[in-house]
């Protein structure tokens, strides 16, 4: 049984649909085509538990486009709202973004979706191999 986080909705910096529409995604769907539904952009999900990865399911080599930065990409299934049907999705983690270092923060990226909207409740089922235990942040 895939770990299942909540969380909800939250407006973010807008970087990351920047970079997807200026060929960022384009650049990784060539290198991993299971992203190739998605749509440019991101959906920023604040978590209700911490969710670490360290090991995501796809790492890319540097991003000449991006000023040679890598990005991390591991599948959920996103559901949104909840209660209802959920979709193949991916967690984006690029490099160099601040909220890489934030356990309690997603960046979705997935196929259109019309509900996900600011304050909107979602959850997160984590694929793959993975690890849960409880964590203590001081």
């Amino acid at each position: 049984m895939s770990p299942t986080i909540q969380g909800m909705i939250v407006k973010g910096f807008g970087v990351a649909s920047q970079n997807l529409k200026k060929g960022l995604l384009a650049e990784l769907t060539k290198l991993f085509p299971e992203i190739a539904g998605c749509c440019p952009g991101t959906i920023n999900v604040k978590l209700d538990l911490p969710l670490k990865i360290y090991n995501p399911q796809f790492i890319s080599p540097r991003i000449r486009i991006m000023d040679n930065e890598t990005f991390g990409l591991h599948g959920v299934e996103f559901e949104c709202p909840l209660g209802t049907a959920s979709l193949r999705s991916w967690i984006l983690l690029p490099e160099r973004s601040p909220h890489r270092v934030d356990i309690f923060y997603a960046e979705i990226m997935t196929g259109k979706l019309d509900a996900a909207v600011s304050g909107a409740r979602c959850a997160l089922h984590i694929l793959g191999p993975h690890t849960h235990s409880q964590i203590l942040i001081i």
